[in-house]
């Protein structure tokens, strides 16, 4: 049979006799308690002996638990459909109160995609809306939400309530469930913050607003005018009692009430609401070898580990001693610019592996983590 990547006319031998694996050892557990593989973000997997799993780091009674993350991160994607959202709520004037506004804009991040919004009575209660009616009348009476307030509330898990919103039919922004679901989770948290606990409704939306507007050092400029649209709030005085709010429970930093646009800057409570950067791409690996792909599977991998056995053994040697279990296939491969064992042309790799352990460079060869030099690489040092 012919290998995956080779014309079926090339003369090939056949393929090598695969690996056979056996349980897992004391270097498995060596890898995933190792410290240096962590912090290059190297991924071990689980699954060996659980005698052999490093002991859990204990915390002292003095010591404090860590944080927990109250908000879910969100990246410039997922924070610009949230801002196109909302503003799509403030064009269609859905709610015309800051409770109402703020289940509209709950509902429409899930419609986002789709067009349609499954709603259920428990949602009420996980949006903390203790008078339901008048919200849901406000945005089902002008047709914006496609039901009634008394279908919705009559609405449970086994016969959810779906309600045609034709503002999002055709996905307006042509995005992903994955970019919509994140910031739809976001807005959720941020309006049941624990600073927001047992807070109405009109600082629950004003605070989710302003951190849905800041920037990536959460900083935040906006038009008063604009910011009382959003929220549907009475006017500028409600707005200035709602900011010094927001400054007391150290959501934001102290506002200058004559000044207009408003801006402020996230705490450091608030600040992981702002969007997080993407980081920076991951500048191409030069490789030290490479082969045309239309080559023979043999004469690719002859040309990528031919006479440069004693390195990779000397390589796998250096790698063992720093961190004291052998490398993965996956590392080797990555350092040497071989084909990656999910690549489509992976039993170059293969080969190359089998010429490394028939030749003797290497051994340990079927358990995880055990690679180490070979008796021919001994004289190499």
């Amino acid at each position: 049979m012919a290998d995956s990547t080779t014309n079926s006319n090339d003369p090939t031998p056949p393929r090598p006799k695969r690996i056979q694996y056996h349980r897992p050892g004391p270097d498995l557990a060596a890898a995933m308690a190792c410290e240096l593989c962590a912090e290059q973000g190297i991924s071990n997997p689980p699954g060996w002996n659980p005698a052999l799993r490093p002991p859990k780091k204990t915390r002292s009674a003095d010591e404090e638990p860590p944080a927990k993350k109250r908000i879910l991160p969100i990246n410039p994607d997922q924070s610009r459909l949230l801002r196109q959202v909302w503003d799509r709520v403030i064009e269609d004037r859905a709610g015309d109160d800051p409770e109402s506004r703020m289940l509209a804009v709950a509902v429409a991040l899930r419609a986002a995609i789709r067009g349609f919004s499954y709603v259920l009575a428990h949602d009420m209660k996980i949006l903390r809306i203790d008078n339901p009616e008048p919200s849901l009348a406000s945005l089902t009476s002008s047709g914006w939400l496609g039901s009634t307030p008394e279908r919705i509330l009559a609405s449970g898990p086994l016969d959810p309530e779906l309600c045609d919103m034709p503002s999002f039919h055709g996905n307006p922004w042509q995005v992903v469930e994955a970019v919509r679901t994140r910031a739809s989770g976001w807005y959720t948290r941020a309006i049941n913050h624990r600073k927001m606990r047992k807070k109405p409704a009109r600082l629950r939306v004003l605070g989710a607003y302003l951190a849905s507007r800041a920037d990536q050092d959460g900083r935040i400029s906006l038009p008063a005018d604009r910011i009382i649209e959003a929220c549907a709030l009475s006017g500028p005085i409600e707005l200035v009692e709602l900011l010094e709010w927001l400054a007391r429970i150290d959501w934001i930093t102290r506002p200058d009430l004559a000044q207009d646009p408003v801006e402020v800057s996230l705490t450091e409570v608030t600040g992981p609401m702002a969007p997080t950067p993407y980081p920076p791409d991951t500048p191409a690996k030069v490789t030290p070898a490479s082969t045309p792909l239309d080559r023979p599977v043999q004469e690719r991998a002859d040309a990528l580990v031919l006479g440069r056995e004693a390195e990779v053994a000397r390589w796998v040697g250096s790698y063992r001693q720093e961190h004291g279990h052998g490398p993965s296939w996956s590392v080797i491969c990555d350092e040497f610019g071989w084909p990656a064992r999910r690549a489509p042309d992976h039993d170059v790799t293969d080969r190359i592996f089998h010429h490394l352990r028939e030749d003797e460079w290497l051994t340990g060869f079927g358990a995880p983590f055990a690679l180490r030099p070979g008796p021919r690489a001994a004289p190499e040092g």
